[in-house]
């Protein structure tokens, strides 16, 4: 707890951002009393006003309402990315390393594999082959994801498993699925967390540039991506409209990275200590 409060001391304006972010997706229906899907086309396009806080869309629905649920497609886009790339860039990791051979072999050109396509191009394949929804985003850049980690474990594990404790472990009769939980795991959670972290910001990213061409979350839901190409044929007629979307999706991205690199220097600190 302590040192969750040095954290948030040394990142206080990303760390306020994400917790009000976290704020509107828990308690959307309380922040706004518009309902994020009603049509009401007699007041599509309307600037900034104090019956709609940031206007209105080319449909008449409320922006500022839609930003506030989107942010629930953001939040659940992370977690579920970030579970996915850190189950699967763990797992590959880990047997790759501990085992080698012929093991190692396979998963790495598994690896390979996978990372040879950039998260947009595995989106749109996902796509054609799943159909274009949200749930296809989420599992490209999971797989995308996974390849990174899994190449930062299996390092891990390389060194490692050759230290004297695993030794020990091995020498005591342990096997192979306590040697990897029990001796293993614990070492290289931290490298786990901080790569983990780094896929928030990518996975914001990308979802809504698969949303913004139509292959992540689908109208109506209210994804930022989706509402920015909405808002991109009248950028002249009602920027305000634009320029609102824009600037929460950059403002989140900007903050999930630095809340990054903080937590990436924050166990590295802990980790020199040790």
């Amino acid at each position: 707890m302590e040192s969750l409060g040095r954290f948030i001391k040394s990142h206080p304006l990303e760390s306020f951002w994400i917790v009000l972010l976290c704020f509107a997706a828990a308690f959307a229906p309380f922040i706004t009393r518009y309902d994020p899907y009603m049509v009401s086309l007699a007041d599509r396009l309307q600037g900034i006003s104090r019956v709609h806080f940031l206007g209105t869309d080319d449909f008449g629905r409320d922006v500022f309402t839609r930003i506030v649920y989107g942010s629930r497609i953001v939040l659940y886009v992370i977690l579920l990315s970030a579970c996915l790339s850190a189950f699967g860039g763990t797992v590959l990791g880990l047997l790759s390393g501990y085992f080698g051979g012929k093991p190692d072999l396979v998963l790495s050109r598994i690896i390979d594999a996978i990372q040879a396509f950039p998260a947009t191009l595995l989106g749109v394949m996902l796509a054609a082959a799943l159909g274009p929804s949200l749930n296809s985003a989420v599992l490209s850049i999971g797989l995308f994801g996974t390849p990174v980690l899994a190449r930062v474990v299996r390092g891990d594990v390389l060194r490692i498993k050759e230290m004297a404790y695993t030794e020990a472990c091995r020498a005591l009769g342990a096997g192979h699925f306590h040697i990897l939980v029990r001796a293993i795991f614990p070492n290289i959670l931290s490298s786990v967390i901080i790569q983990t972290s780094c896929v928030a910001p990518r996975a914001v990213i990308t979802v809504a540039g698969l949303s913004f061409l139509g292959l992540g979350a689908q109208p109506p839901q209210p994804s930022w991506g989706a509402m920015i190409a909405e808002a991109r044929p009248f950028m002249y007629k009602q920027p305000t409209y634009l320029i609102v979307v824009v600037s929460v999706l950059s403002i989140t991205i900007i903050a999930l990275n630095l809340l990054g690199d903080g937590i990436r220097d924050l166990l590295a600190r802990k980790q020199a200590r040790v």
